[in-house]
């Protein structure tokens, strides 16, 4: 055998040795895109029932406490009969359902929650559509970004336009 033979069977060899290297490369990198995809899938599906968990906490105190439905419909029909405490849980109560809408919504602008929870909380915004709920909104939407502001007008539009919005939220 020749050095040039065996400088050739060495070049033959390290080009199967890169070429397997590549193979296994590729291999890690496929299963280590595969674990990723996973861990986003299962990170997005803990912040949707995060939302979910927060808005059934919010919604369970109103079955939970007479008091609490009863102030919920005066904040939705007649506000002006609300007590100066009233008037500050109606406060504290708009504020929490928002704060519970900013979440989903921030969320849902980075694709980090599902589309259909994100769609159906906003159904539920209409249904504390009234004199109160407008004056909080009007008054303290500043503190919100422009991009939110924009869904919460949008949205409280539509229920304006929409009937059976209407119809829903003095229903629950």
């Amino acid at each position: 055998m020749t050095l040039e033979s065996i400088y050739f069977i060495s070049q033959i060899v390290a080009v199967i040795a890169i070429l397997a290297s590549l193979v296994f490369v590729g291999m890690q990198i496929r299963q280590s895109n595969r674990a990723a995809d996973q861990a986003n899938d299962l990170a997005r599906t803990e912040l949707t029932l995060s939302v979910l968990d927060d808005a059934t906490a919010f919604s369970d105190c109103f079955v939970a406490s007479t008091e609490l439905a009863s102030l919920r419909l005066k904040i939705m029909n007649d506000d002006k009969t609300l007590s100066d405490e009233e008037q500050v849980q109606a406060y504290y109560l708009i504020y929490k359902l928002m704060s519970i809408y900013e979440k989903a919504y921030r969320l849902h602008c980075r694709n980090l929650i599902e589309t259909e929870t994100y769609v159906g909380l906003s159904y539920i915004l209409p249904t504390w559509d009234g004199p109160k709920f407008r004056r909080w909104w009007e008054r303290n939407k500043g503190t919100y970004g422009p991009d939110f502001v924009a869904e919460i007008d949008r949205i409280l539009a539509e229920s304006s336009l929409n009937p059976v919005s209407q119809l829903q939220g003095k229903a629950s």
